[in-house]
């Protein structure tokens, strides 16, 4: 009796067996389609910040032309707009349109093509701005505090006491006077808008008297004379 010979061939195309069940190919899992739909989100995300790349900025700021040293006048020959994206927290410190810094000081050294900032410039003065200089002892100037965009009054020693010559002017410079060793105790303040009348008291002062400087710190604005104190709560204003 001939045994019998098993099955040959591949058995992936040999007939299926009678009662035998083949497991069928699931589809993919939950944590699969979610990793592939991250991919695609991620390939996205870079196909819309390689497009957006390539967009022009879509604002203008405010940018010196050339270089400008501190207590400089700006003009409008002084100033060129730059096309640029800024964060949020910047754009604030900023400006858009030259006319917002035209007549401002500079109070620190700017170079060609940095923005002009709030922090960099004092407020902008209309119209024609006068400058004077002076020389006065750095002890007699607030110790020799002074520095450029701080804001001033300048008395006159007089036969009678002082005489203010010059009221919440803007300074625009602090430097040492030309001289040896014998000037180091004085320095030389340059400051700018007084009036025609102020401006020839100082110029009277600076010639024949000696000068103080006091910095103003109250909420004044350029060029305000001093408010006058309020009588305290009780105190008789008419005395």
């Amino acid at each position: 009796m001939t045994a019998p010979h098993p099955p040959t061939g591949d058995p992936a195309t040999a007939p299926a067996r009678a009662g035998v069940i083949r497991p069928r190919r699931g589809l993919p899992g939950s944590r699969a389609a979610v990793g592939g739909l991250l991919v695609v989100l991620a390939a996205l995300g870079t196909w819309f910040l390689a497009g957006g790349a390539d967009e022009p900025p879509r604002r203008r700021y405010v940018a010196a032309a050339t270089d400008l040293a501190p207590g400089h006048r700006l003009a409008a020959d002084d100033l060129t707009v730059v096309e640029l994206d800024l964060p949020p927290d910047q754009q604030g410190h900023a400006f858009t349109h030259p006319d917002e810094v035209v007549g401002a000081a500079v109070l620190g050294p700017i170079r060609a093509g940095e923005l002009i900032q709030t922090g960099v410039v004092t407020a902008a003065v209309d119209g024609p701005d006068a400058q004077f200089s002076f020389e006065v002892e750095r002890a007699w100037a607030v110790g020799g505090s002074v520095e450029v965009g701080d804001r001033i009054d300048v008395y006159a020693s007089t036969g009678d006491g002082a005489e203010r010559v010059l009221t919440n002017v803007t300074v625009h410079a602090v430097g040492d006077p030309a001289g040896g060793l014998g000037d180091a105790g004085r320095q030389t303040i340059t400051v700018g808008g007084p009036d025609a009348d102020s401006l020839g008291r100082a110029v009277a002062a600076a010639r024949g008297s000696e000068l103080t400087v006091v910095r103003v710190t109250d909420a004044r604005g350029a060029d305000e004379p001093p408010r006058a104190a309020e009588p305290a709560a009780g105190e008789d204003g008419g005395r």
